[in-house]
Protein backbone atom coordinates (compact mmCIF):
# COMPACT_ATOMS: atom_id res chain seq x y z
CA UNK A 1 0.00 0.00 0.00
CA UNK A 2 1.28 3.50 -1.11
CA UNK A 3 1.92 5.82 1.37
CA UNK A 4 -0.61 8.29 0.04
CA UNK A 5 -3.02 5.89 0.88
CA UNK A 6 -2.19 5.49 4.35
CA UNK A 7 -1.94 9.19 5.03
CA UNK A 8 -5.91 9.16 3.42
CA UNK A 9 -6.49 5.99 5.31
CA UNK A 10 -5.19 7.92 8.66
CA UNK A 11 -7.09 10.94 8.09
CA UNK A 12 -10.35 9.16 7.63
CA UNK A 13 -9.55 7.46 10.78
CA UNK A 14 -9.18 10.38 12.96
CA UNK A 15 -12.00 12.30 11.67
CA UNK A 16 -14.30 8.53 12.83
CA UNK A 17 -12.64 9.27 16.05
CA UNK A 18 -13.68 12.58 16.48
CA UNK A 19 -17.42 11.61 15.25
CA UNK A 20 -17.61 9.22 17.71
CA UNK A 21 -16.32 11.06 20.31
CA UNK A 22 -19.03 13.52 19.79
CA UNK A 23 -21.40 10.70 18.63
CA UNK A 24 -21.57 8.71 21.68
CA UNK A 25 -22.92 11.24 24.53
CA UNK A 26 -25.47 11.93 22.09
CA UNK A 27 -27.00 8.18 21.40
CA UNK A 28 -26.57 8.06 25.48
CA UNK A 29 -29.07 11.18 25.51
CA UNK A 30 -31.10 10.12 23.31
CA UNK A 31 -32.00 7.04 25.34
CA UNK A 32 -32.65 9.76 28.71
CA UNK A 33 -36.54 10.07 30.19
CA UNK A 34 -37.91 13.31 28.74
CA UNK A 35 -37.56 15.28 31.87
CA UNK A 36 -34.15 14.48 32.48
CA UNK A 37 -33.15 15.79 29.07
CA UNK A 38 -35.11 18.65 29.48
CA UNK A 39 -32.93 19.39 32.74
CA UNK A 40 -29.39 18.77 30.72
CA UNK A 41 -30.40 21.13 27.73
CA UNK A 42 -31.42 23.96 30.06
CA UNK A 43 -28.81 23.37 32.26
CA UNK A 44 -26.08 22.63 29.82
CA UNK A 45 -27.16 24.48 26.55
CA UNK A 46 -29.12 27.63 27.30
CA UNK A 47 -27.38 28.13 30.67
CA UNK A 48 -30.22 28.32 32.86
CA UNK A 49 -29.55 28.46 36.57
CA UNK A 50 -30.81 25.80 38.48
CA UNK A 51 -34.01 28.43 40.01
CA UNK A 52 -34.76 29.24 36.59
CA UNK A 53 -34.97 25.09 35.91
CA UNK A 54 -36.89 24.83 38.52
CA UNK A 55 -39.28 27.58 37.68
CA UNK A 56 -39.67 26.35 34.26
CA UNK A 57 -40.52 22.54 34.99
CA UNK A 58 -42.63 23.33 38.50
CA UNK A 59 -39.89 21.64 40.21
CA UNK A 60 -38.09 22.43 43.58
CA UNK A 61 -34.56 23.38 43.03
CA UNK A 62 -33.17 20.41 44.87
CA UNK A 63 -34.97 18.33 42.85
CA UNK A 64 -33.34 19.36 39.90
CA UNK A 65 -30.10 19.41 41.18
CA UNK A 66 -30.72 16.08 42.32
CA UNK A 67 -31.92 15.11 38.75
CA UNK A 68 -29.18 16.20 37.20
CA UNK A 69 -26.74 14.65 39.20
CA UNK A 70 -28.28 11.55 38.77
CA UNK A 71 -28.68 11.76 35.41
CA UNK A 72 -24.96 12.74 34.74
CA UNK A 73 -23.95 9.33 36.65
CA UNK A 74 -26.46 7.68 34.68
CA UNK A 75 -24.20 9.15 31.48
CA UNK A 76 -21.57 8.06 32.88
CA UNK A 77 -22.54 4.38 32.96
CA UNK A 78 -24.11 4.25 29.96
CA UNK A 79 -20.84 5.69 28.28
CA UNK A 80 -18.64 3.47 30.05
CA UNK A 81 -20.53 0.19 29.33
CA UNK A 82 -21.61 1.14 25.31
CA UNK A 83 -19.22 -0.40 23.07
CA UNK A 84 -16.94 2.64 21.08
CA UNK A 85 -16.31 2.48 17.76
CA UNK A 86 -12.89 1.15 17.63
CA UNK A 87 -13.79 -2.17 19.48
CA UNK A 88 -16.40 -3.03 17.18
CA UNK A 89 -15.02 -5.38 14.15
CA UNK A 90 -12.72 -4.43 11.80
CA UNK A 91 -13.95 -3.30 8.39
CA UNK A 92 -13.15 -1.78 5.38
CA UNK A 93 -9.87 0.56 5.49
CA UNK A 94 -9.58 -0.61 9.09
CA UNK A 95 -8.92 -4.19 8.04
CA UNK A 96 -6.36 -2.74 5.14
CA UNK A 97 -4.37 -0.92 7.95
CA UNK A 98 -4.50 -3.70 10.62
CA UNK A 99 -6.01 -2.32 13.06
Amino acid sequence: MDRRRIDSLTCELDALDRKEILSQPVRCIVQLPQMPKKVLALCYHEDFSLAEIASELGRTEDEIDQMRAKTIRSLQTMMATQPRLAELPAKGFRQELNL
